[in-house]
């Protein structure tokens, strides 16, 4: 099978969980035999480009790397414009069995979308919890793409595939049916994290001295709602002042305002920006933290939660992010009320002061990884879908 994949941004780009999952993917999908390519910008973050442009392989993964215009135009740099990938396309879109597309309302899933649709190949399409509007401003821009093209792009698709049951709702918002949805959750490499550094590189590196670390990674961006997180870490510090708060990621237009509310806090030198971490440093946090937070509003997933709980880190997160549930039923975590300060804070001075609780929710999150958020799980599922619709696509 030779597989097609369209995202706005690859490996070596900051944009985290679907840069990783499309990688991921990729990867097993090579392990059963079969091709991928794919066909990304070069975008390196929301505002800047990297140098890379034309083809390169990475672990056996065909990337093509098309340059992306106006990067720092904040009206057109979402939809991710890459003229050239028109020709491209045009000339190669038939040597592909099934095209994935990622994200929803961006350039390359509209000229992917009309080839594919042309020639007759199938699609399928990971929203990745993208399809919800958003504010004022965003419902009129994304109304106008969904009435012209939007509707159709999820109508005519083979499949598509969300990360929760809340996507599934999203979709099914969107007057897609519920027959035509499959989820295939988030997960993790075991053997890329077990093979990795080892627990106290992290705290040694950056000479971290307090008894208790509270992590977060992700994007420094509004939506994160790192304010909530700011603000119950300074409650922490009144009953535990041996706490370090470590926020991991590259900034996406918020890091100036997190770090006056910080000021404004008191608490600016008891948190740890060491930027956008990846591989063996991102997984040397993890082992270090003693609580990992996801604050998030909403987050229709949230692949950081399997990766932090493969190392046995117990996981505080908000009751917007989509697994809350399935962390707290299943013992490796505590679901709080979003925006409660009291009750975040609370929660993880309950697994601070408790030695054994985090021991126990640490070997409960890495047994449900194991058992239900791996790639590995995950890929037989997709394979299966990319099947299925080649199959209906035969007997047409």
């Amino acid at each position: 099978m030779n597989i097609l994949e369209l995202i706005i941004g690859f490996i070596p780009s900051t944009f985290g969980g679907i840069k990783n999952h499309t990688y991921h993917q990729a990867k097993e999908m090579l392990k059963h035999g079969h091709t991928v390519e794919v066909c990304t910008s070069n975008a390196y973050s929301r505002t800047e480009n990297h140098g890379r442009i034309g083809t390169d392989s990475i672990d056996g993964i065909k990337v093509k790397y098309f340059k992306r215009l106006f990067p720092s135009l904040k009206y057109l740099n979402t939809m991710y414009l890459m003229p050239a990938l028109i020709p491209y396309l045009r000339k190669n879109i038939n040597k592909f069995d099934v095209v994935h597309l990622h994200d929803f309302r961006t350039f390359p899933n509209i000229v992917a979308y009309c080839y594919a649709r042309r020639h007759g190949i199938p699609y399928v399409l990971s929203a990745h919890g993208t399809v919800p509007r958003g504010s004022f401003l965003k419902v009129v821009k994304k109304w106008i793409f969904d009435m012209v093209l939007g509707y159709k792009m999820l109508k005519n698709a083979s499949r598509l595939i969300a990360l929760s049951e809340l996507e599934v709702k999203e979709y099914q918002n969107a007057g897609v049916p519920k027959d035509k949805i499959t989820i295939i959750p988030n997960g993790v490499d075991p053997e890329e994290i077990s093979g990795s550094l080892k627990p106290g590189y992290f705290k040694r590196k950056y000479k971290i001295n307090e008894t208790f670390l509270i992590s977060f990674v992700g994007r420094i961006h509004k939506m994160k709602s790192l304010d909530f997180l700011a603000k119950s870490f300074a409650e922490i510090l009144k009953e535990e002042p041996s706490s370090r708060l470590v926020i991991a990621g590259g900034d996406h237009g918020y890091l100036n305002e997190l770090q006056r509310i910080l000021r404004r806090l008191g608490i600016v030198d008891k948190v740890l920006f060491p930027g956008y971490l990846s591989g063996p440093k991102k997984w040397a946090l993890y082992w270090d933290s003693d609580i990992f937070v996801l604050p998030s509003k909403q987050e229709s997933f949230g692949i950081v939660v399997p990766e932090a709980a493969f190392c046995e880190t117990p996981i505080v997160l908000s009751d917007g992010c989509a697994i809350a549930n399935q962390v707290q039923e299943n013992g490796f975590g505590i679901v709080v009320p979003f925006g409660n300060v009291k009750k975040l804070s609370s929660a993880m001075l309950r697994i601070l002061s408790d030695d054994q609780v985090r021991k126990e929710m640490g070997k409960d999150g890495k047994r449900f990884v194991l058992e239900n958020w791996t790639w590995e799980l995950s890929a037989k599922i997709l394979l299966d879908v990319y099947s299925e619709v080649l199959m209906r696509k035969q007997k047409i």
